[in-house]
């Protein structure tokens, strides 16, 4: 060891005695001296307490952690000497200190993977595991003698070549020998000398791609406490040391060298799936809302608006477990949809059901070295998120049925090869189909699309749209196209932009609402309508209506910033689920299609409140409807904004991440935006009309 690294020990043993002496303490006072144990540290405050090692760091990782090891283990020793609780604690060799925030440079944190000159490198890698092999004891270490001097040695598995023991060609020993005969001391498998191991394949994200690319994939090497750190679905950071690493060498055979990370930590990030809002983003929200509150419909149509302004990188988003089907004539820009909606989202799979199979939706089993191991498909892979599926009708009708269990429980329950578990599939769908030809209005959903009743049940949603003639609207995709007039735009606003929209979404995601009483009748009262209606459709009135409308109330709440479901928020979801039934309980006559924002949206909700309580026949509540919701706006906002209903946890970046464990999950998982992505279907051109 030189004397700059003799120094840089010294420097990071001062560092860690300050800085993380109360984390190495509840270390060595555990009892259990087999765990291994990571101590997470901030790389860029590292950085600044010890410059050197820095350099070090990227020069020579591989020697850097193995220095940053040994100080922490050195300062925990010294730590103990002068504790009061000496005689407690356990000093524990299996200290492992894990670089956590590194710096966001592209020569270090990578979006894609790297290749062969990057080897040697110290980076951090952003991709999806999407296979994962069965945890293993790997023996790392054995000890040898050679039978000419009966010198005894130890010899490391090389990581490169497979974790294979190779022998010496002449005995190590310093007093010099030529003996080139070894035997091991032992046959038996020494425990010190084993640890957990375990591969993961981590494949490039969908987001990352450019049209036209196909996603790579890479093996990295988990050890110790790593191995169990994360799943099959999860988006994760991946530190590392990239390395080769290759097969025996045999004659007459091609060297096959693959490129492998050897990973130092991993950070999953579908627990911050909700992203990073800045505290004065989220009281620009609080002071939108606090403008709009004498006419708080203006302010969600300006929300909605922001979605589609004329713009072709940018769609709405559907978040949550509601599931939205969108049957349409070939031309009503269903798959720019789902393609803009793929965008948006955080976490999204987008696919088609043009030769996708049972397999390729759900998990496959996979041979590998000759065990068995899962391999995720689009469904597992939109964990927390959202999966795009256009063409849906294309999906050979054997393979339809396995989507059942993944849309309702949102699990897939799998048993192959011999593999019997069950993976979370926690994610909106959002499907697109043709009929099967010419659309008959007389005929049934189901026998329009040629899917099945069950899994029709499955959507929330299902808006037919239907290209018919319509002047005003033929004159008004002439003049996008030929004039290039932006003609909804509003020259005294600036839409919101991508990022705002995804921000806001985030904070609002976990506002939990409450159901009013007067909600909960309207929504009693418009299911019993729908079940009693005669010639209703068995496939969509069923208790799955009740819950649909329980979720697009919610989600209508939370667009709405409120924590409380209200008489307006159950009219919208009865109007939107109006708009997607075949048979129409309350209202006749709604188009999804050709639509557009309404110049005055309190009056226009005014008028179809009072039709839709007085059909359902409940014309005590009309008063409420008509000016409680928008009196109780206020009220709520600052609530919601003193009483802190979202969290704002303050980093050290001087961002503000919005924590779920802070919120309880609505028993529904409500689609916070899913009651706009319902009528925003009129294509790419078009508004949006919540009405």
């Amino acid at each position: 060891m030189n004397p700059e690294e003799e120094t840089c020990i010294d420097e990071l043993k001062r560092y860690a005695e300050k800085a993380y002496s109360d984390e190495l303490m509840s270390i060595m006072l555990t009892e259990d001296n087999r765990l291994h144990y990571s101590v997470m540290i901030d790389t860029m405050s590292l950085f600044e307490s010890n410059v050197t090692f820095a350099h070090i760091l990227f020069e020579c990782p591989e020697r850097a952690l193995k220095i940053l090891d040994q100080a922490f283990h050195q300062a925990a020793l010294n730590i103990s000497k002068t504790h009061k609780r000496i005689s407690s604690m356990v000093i524990k060799g299996t200290i492992h200190v894990r670089l956590t925030a590194l710096p966001n440079l592209p020569e270090i944190c990578r979006t894609s993977l790297p290749l062969c000159s990057d080897v040697g490198q110290f980076m951090c890698i952003s991709g999806t595991v999407i296979r994962r092999t069965a945890p293993k004891v790997l023996e790392y270490r054995k000890l040898w003698k050679c039978k000419k001097c009966r010198h005894q040695f130890t010899i490391d598995a090389e990581v490169e070549k497979g974790y294979i023991f190779e022998k010496p060609i002449v005995c190590p020993n310093p007093e010099w020998c030529n003996g080139k005969n070894f035997s091991l001391l032992s046959t038996d498998v020494v425990p010190q000398y084993c640890k957990d191991y375990c591969e993961i394949k981590i494949q490039q994200q969908f987001n990352t791609l450019t049209v036209g690319s196909v996603p790579r994939s890479m093996w990295v090497i988990l050890e110790d406490d790593l191995v169990d750190s994360c799943h099959p679905g999860n988006d994760v950071n991946i530190s590392g040391i990239l390395i080769q690493r290759w097969k025996p060498l045999s004659r007459g055979n091609f060297i096959n060298i693959d490129l492998v990370l050897y990973a130092h930590n991993v950070e999953v990030k579908n627990k911050n799936i909700s992203g990073v809002v800045s505290e004065s983003l989220a009281h620009e929200f609080g002071k939108f809302w606090l403008e709009n509150q004498s006419d708080p419909l203006k302010g969600r149509d300006f929300i909605l608006s922001s979605i589609c302004p004329q713009k072709k990188d940018e769609n709405s988003r559907i978040r949550g477990d509601l599931h939205l089907l969108l049957v349409g004539d070939p031309g009503t820009g269903k798959s720019q949809f789902l393609k803009f909606a793929s965008k948006i989202c955080m976490r999204t799979v987008l696919t088609s059901g043009i030769g996708t199979t049972n397999a390729g939706l759900t998990v496959s089993a996979v041979k590998e070295s000759g065990k068995w191991q899962l391999e995720a498909g689009a469904l597992v892979l939109a964990d927390g998120g959202l999966c795009c599926i256009d063409e849906f009708s294309c999906i050979k009708e054997q393979d339809k049925t396995c989507i059942h269990e993944a849309m309702e429980q949102q699990t897939i329950s799998v048993a192959k090869a011999g593999l019997v578990c069950s993976l979370s599939t926690k994610c909106s769908i959002l499907a697109a189909t043709n009929p099967k030809g010419k659309y008959d209005e007389n005929l049934s959903l189901s026998e329009n699309t040629a899917l099945a009743s069950p899994l029709l049940s499955r959507f929330d949603i299902i808006l037919v749209l239907l290209d018919t003639y319509d002047e005003k609207w033929d004159k008004m995709v002439f003049w996008i196209y030929f004039r290039r007039t932006k003609f909804y735009q509003n020259p005294k606003k600036s839409f919101w932009s991508l990022s705002k929209m995804r921000s806001y979404f985030n904070m609002i995601r976990y506002i939990n609402p409450k159901m009013n009483p007067s909600c909960e009748k309207v929504l009693q009262t418009y299911y019993r309508r729908q079940r009693g209606l005669e010639g209703r459709n068995f496939a969509r009135t069923t208790p799955r209506l009740l819950q649909s409308l329980i979720r697009l109330a919610e989600g209508h709440a939370r667009l709405m910033f409120r924590d409380e479901v209200l008489i307006i928020d159950a009219v919208i979801a009865i109007i939107l689920m109006e708009s997607s039934m075949s048979g129409s309980a309350v209202l006749d006559g709604l188009t999804t299609l050709h639509t557009s924002f309404p110049e005055d949206p309190i009056s226009e909700y005014n008028m179809k409140a009072k039709t839709v309580l007085e059909l359902l026949e409940l014309d005590d509540l009309l008063t409420d409807s008509l000016n409680y919701g928008f009196s109780y706006q206020d009220s709520c906002l600052k609530k919601l904004l003193s009483e802190a209903s979202f969290t704002c946890k303050s980093n050290k970046s001087n961002s503000y991440l919005y924590d779920k464990n802070d919120f309880s999950q609505s028993s529904h998982s409500s689609n916070i935006s899913s009651d706009f992505n319902t009528t925003n279907k009129h294509s790419e051109f078009s508004d949006v009309h919540i009405l």
